[in-house]
């Protein structure tokens, strides 16, 4: 099966709402599953939906939980056809299997803004990664739509994750402004092999409006992303280097806008010399520890790279008159997203013998 992202929007963003630091929705589990409703979509129908609120004091929790001593859970203790007590997502006749869908109950009114909309919560998830069976999705529905049994290879998703332990996981929704729209997470196991694993917990959900052109996410801090030699850096920043063990990092001020762009990327507490963006249109699962240099990376493939020389103790682009970064980054269309990192050298020998470090990722979207 091959997942297509193929959710692209163009906003016509006429009017501004000042909506920053406004909490849309955020839900922590402690109340049960009020704000949601629950589906079955493996092959069996009278199957009940494995999503539950899990106690942190019950067997099988991956204590502690982020927050409070409730979480949900895909998954269940279970004993198999040989009498053995499993905590994972299987199913006790060894042959059938459970899939299913944690939906929002409820949709909410995302506003017209000129920061972004972040949609944020905990995970921590073990399952199969070879990121055909045992997919964990997340996906959002506009306008009252919700899942519906033929979205099997879905046209809303966000994107996928892979085991990790408790992490904090951000999409960017800013290009559902001005819609209504409800989020679901999705587990498919796609067959009976190897479902005594885990499942995925979810904690902490929220969704809130920042006035922040970009969002962070693929920080190497402890909390998005583990490092490569326990070198983290602070929150929200990349991976701890040789020369600031804070970590590189790459923020963004300006408006993202294909007509009036006024974006620029500044690099701090990066080697002074020549350094390398990354920019794609979409991001690798999240929760991977792929490893590069001193650092992690969540960005793979269709890579437009930029150059950015150093000055007065940082990096900037663009540059003084050089072309803006729509152009650079060949956005051509409202609602369009792009995922960037920075890549910098870092020669001495500090962690992994290679030569290079990367700041944390940048992921927003291009207003009209």
């Amino acid at each position: 099966m091959r997942l297509t992202f193929l959710c692209t929007f163009a906003l016509a963003l006429t009017t501004s709402v000042r909506a920053q630091g406004t909490i849309l929705f955020q839900d922590d589990f402690e109340s049960g599953l009020s704000n949601w409703s629950t589906i079955n979509t493996s092959p069996w129908a009278g199957l009940p939906s494995i999503w539950h609120i899990q106690n942190a004091a019950d067997v099988c929790s991956a204590t502690p939980f982020p927050s409070g001593t409730h979480a949900a859970w895909f998954g269940h203790a279970y004993t198999n056809f040989q009498g053995q007590l499993l905590c994972g997502f299987g199913h006790s006749d060894g042959w059938s299997w459970n899939d299913g869908v944690l939906q929002q109950t409820a949709t909410i009114a995302l506003p017209v803004t000129n920061g972004s909309i972040r949609l944020s919560f905990r995970t921590l998830s073990e399952a199969e990664d070879d990121l055909f069976w045992d997919q964990r999705r997340v996906h959002v529905f506009q306008d009252g739509a919700g899942y519906q049994a033929f979205e099997f290879t879905p046209t809303t998703m966000l994107g996928k994750l892979v085991s990790s332990g408790w992490r904090t996981a951000v999409y960017d929704l800013t290009r559902f402004a001005g819609h209504d729209v409800r989020i679901a997470f999705e587990f498919w196991a796609g067959d009976s092999g190897y479902n005594d694993l885990l499942g995925w917990f979810i904690d902490d959900v929220k969704i809130e409006v920042v006035d922040e052109p970009a969002l962070v996410f693929c920080a190497g801090d402890g909390q998005m992303q583990w490092c490569p030699c326990g070198n983290s850096g602070d929150a929200g920043r990349g991976c701890a280097n040789s020369f600031d063990a804070r970590g590189g990092k790459l923020a963004a001020a300006g408006t993202p806008s294909l007509t009036a762009d006024t974006l620029t990327l500044t690099a701090t507490e990066v080697s002074p010399a020549v350094m390398t963006l990354f920019a794609a249109p979409t991001a690798g699962p999240f929760g991977g520890l792929d490893h590069f240099g001193d650092g992690v990376r969540c960005i793979y493939s269709n890579i437009v790279r930029i150059t950015g020389y150093p000055a007065n103790g940082m990096v900037q682009v663009p540059a003084s008159g050089g072309a803006n970064l729509s152009t650079q980054m060949l956005v051509s269309t409202p609602g369009s997203q792009r995922f960037i990192q920075g890549l910098y050298r870092d020669a001495p020998n500090f962690c992994t013998s290679a030569t290079f470090n990367v700041t944390n990722g940048l992921m927003l979207t291009w207003r009209p």
